[in-house]
């Protein structure tokens, strides 16, 4: 072979090695990853990618970004042009990439990622809730974005194109405001409504401020209000964001409709407004007397409604016999007072300039217990006794004195316990006791118990006795007797701890004491008497003694026995 022939085998085998290193290699795809950022830094997710051949200018590659502005291609190795549109077919970005240098590609696109427009009143006060807030962008009217302002008067849109100006229109109640176009880029947009304050001043017919009074703008009285305001303790009511125009003006109070103008005296017209209105209310107290109008109930915590329709429309406490329900509408009530569950007033009630410092007269009643103890054997024991006059939530001591207490200023009721002690024992309790007019006099009539007493000798055999009843510090009560059956009872007590005393003939047989209770006690003594058998000797002890008399004295007793046929001398009952 020639070295012309060599030398073209030599070419023709090296293009060949050539070819079968370079087939691989256009074969293989490599990941492209392309992250795309807004112009202030932020990741930006569901922008759109489009990716082309930079050779032939196909399109190769689409896709969006995640929520880290990422979006993944695998691709061959060429050179390509990136287009991002945000949103959907509006361009907004491009990079040309060489894939043979560089993998990632971060292109930086014209979207903003938040942009806040701001709604206010004209003097930048107060922030406008629920204005709608609608941009559109100049150069694509297709890309067009609304939102509702919250309380704090922000409408935030974003990620949104900024390569051009918005044109932005606020819409508040029914009317229109365009605010022009403004920029993205530059900035929050602060936008002031032709909205306005009415400032109101609210004093009762006494020229006092009165708080808690609900206001209200109309534009018609059948329509719903378009601002409203509660005063506060200075008298002071704020309405704010009031167009330009006139309106109507209502107050109420407590619910109660207190102030309303005649026409459209609310007139706003670019600037603020300052009123002082009087409204027909007044601050009412109301004095809670006795039934005779004598004396304030200062002792008793009370309670008072003014009632109008079946609802309660104010409340007060009283602790010092004044009831203080503050600012009232000038209204006729039902005036109900009480003291817990007793009812002690009810009656109509006019508020007015005269009645705001009124009093009224309760059913508090002066009452005289008088005790009648004629039933009970220690009647004088209810001469002096302490007591206590009650009812759920109420308690009320006084002292019997002659056997008569005077109460005043006692609540109605016809459920009252009274309770009687002497000496710290409760002695009686007596109910229902009914208090229902004023200078009552209520009898309490004592009911006691009795004594039930057997006498018994020594020998277990009934014996009369004479039984005396003792009082602990006081002597004596009462005495009776038990017959020769050894039964007796006592008149009727007051349940107290007694001391009770049988004697025979005159001298003590036994004592014990005994503890009357809520019924009558029964008893028994034994007393140290018992029958005694004599029989009289000679002196040689042998011969029983006929016609003998027998004669026993200790003290003051003397007991006198004569023999009986068998010489036998009984004397019963003797105290040993």
């Amino acid at each position: 072979m020639n070295s012309l022939g060599k030398l073209i085998v030599m070419l023709t085998l090296l293009t060949l090695a050539f070819t079968i290193l370079a087939s691989p290699a256009e074969a293989e795809d490599t990941t492209l990853t392309v992250k795309v950022l807004t112009v202030d830094g932020e990741p930006l997710k569901n922008a759109h990618l489009e990716i082309k051949n930079s050779t032939n200018n196909k399109v190769v590659a689409t896709g969006e970004t995640g929520s880290d502005g990422k979006a993944s291609f695998p691709l061959e190795l060429y050179n390509y042009s990136i287009t991002v549109y945000y949103p959907e077919g509006h361009e907004v970005g491009s990079e040309d990439v060489n894939f043979n240098k560089t993998k990632t590609v971060t292109i930086s696109v014209d979207v903003i990622s938040g942009w806040t427009i701001r709604v206010y009143d004209k003097k930048e006060r107060d922030p406008v809730e629920g204005a709608n807030v609608t941009i559109t962008h100049q150069g694509n009217s297709s890309i067009k974005y609304w939102r509702l302002t919250d309380e704090n008067g922000k409408a935030g849109f974003g990620p949104i194109p900024c390569d051009s100006n918005y044109e932005v229109v606020v819409k508040f109640r029914g009317e229109e405001h365009d605010e022009g176009a403004k920029s993205p880029t530059a900035g929050d947009v602060k936008v002031k409504l032709p909205l306005y304050r009415v400032v109101l001043t609210i004093l009762d017919r006494k020229s006092s401020p009165v708080e808690g009074v609900l206001v209200e703008l109309r534009e018609e009285l059948d329509a719903d209000p378009i601002a409203s305001a509660t005063s506060d303790i200075d008298g002071e009511a704020i309405l704010k964001l009031i167009p330009n125009g006139n309106y109507y003006l209502t107050a109420k109070l407590k619910g109660i409709t207190v102030y309303q103008t005649e026409g459209k005296d609310i007139t706003v017209l670019n600037d603020d407004v300052s009123e002082e209105i009087t409204v027909n209310a007044v601050k009412l107290n109301v004095t809670v007397m006795d039934a005779d109008g004598e004396d304030v109930m200062k002792n008793y915590t009370l309670t008072g409604k003014l009632i109008k329709n079946g609802e309660v429309v104010a409340e007060a406490t009283a602790a010092d016999g004044i009831l203080h329900f503050g600012h009232t509408p000038f209204e006729a009530y039902k005036l109900e007072i009480a003291f817990g569950d007793l009812e002690l007033y009810s009656e109509t009630y006019e508020v007015n300039v005269d009645t705001a410092e009124g009093s009224v007269k309760a059913l508090f009643y002066d009452v005289e217990f008088e005790v009648n103890a004629s039933a009970l054997a220690n009647a004088s024991l209810a001469r002096a006794l302490s007591g206590e006059l009650s009812i759920q939530g109420l308690e009320i001591r006084f002292e019997v004195e002659d056997w008569k207490a005077s109460l005043r200023n006692v609540p109605r009721s016809e459920a009252y316990t009274v309770t009687l002690f002497r000496g710290g024992e409760e002695v009686a309790e007596i109910k229902p006791v009914k208090i229902v007019r004023d200078d009552q006099a209520v009898k309490l009539n004592l009911t006691g118990y009795r004594i039930i007493l057997t006498t018994l000798n020594l020998d277990e055999k009934p014996v009369s006795a004479e039984v005396k009843v003792y009082l602990p510090g006081v002597g004596v009560v009462t005495s009776f007797e038990t017959n020769e059956s050894g039964r007796g009872e006592s008149g009727q007590l007051l349940p107290l701890t007694y001391e009770v005393e049988a004697l025979i003939e005159g001298s003590p047989a036994r004592r014990e004491s005994v503890k009357l209770e809520n019924m009558d006690a029964s008893m028994t003594l034994i007393l140290d008497v018992k029958d005694m058998v004599f029989r009289i000797f000679d002196r040689d002890g042998e011969d029983l003694l006929g016609n003998v008399s027998l004669q026993l004295i200790r003290g003051s007793l003397k007991r006198s026995a004569s023999q009986l046929e068998n010489k036998t001398i009984i004397v019963k009952n003797l105290p040993i």
